[in-house]
C-alpha cells in the first residue's frame, strides 16, 4: 500500500451541526480520526502507522485502551453499512 496519496478533507462544522452534517458525510466511509499535528506527521511519514508506543497524541480520552492501539493497530471508523436514519 506504500506510495498511494492520502485522501485530505477539511470540513468546518459548528459542534452543534455535527450530527446533521458531518454524520451524512462519513456514513458509508471508512475513515480515520486524527489531529491536526498527527495529520501533518502522518503525512511527513508517507503512511499511517500504529500508535502502540504513544508517538501521536490521542485524539479522544478512550483512544488509548482502543482495540487497534493496545494491538498496534490504526483505528478506523467503518460506516459503510450505516445509514444516517
Amino acid at each position: 500500500m506504500h506510495g498511494r496519496e492520502l485522501a485530505e478533507t477539511r470540513l468546518t462544522i459548528r459542534q452543534d451541526r455535527l450530527e446533521d452534517e458531518l454524520l451524512p458525510f462519513l456514513v458509508g466511509r471508512v475513515f480515520h480520526v486524527t489531529s491536526l499535528s498527527s495529520c501533518r506527521a502522518i503525512a511527513s511519514d508517507g503512511f499511517i502507522g500504529g500508535n502502540g508506543d504513544g508517538a501521536y497524541p490521542s485524539t479522544t480520552p478512550f483512544s488509548a485502551s482502543c482495540f487497534g492501539t493496545v494491538n498496534g493497530y490504526v483505528n478506523l471508523c467503518d460506516l459503510r453499512d450505516r445509514s444516517v436514519n
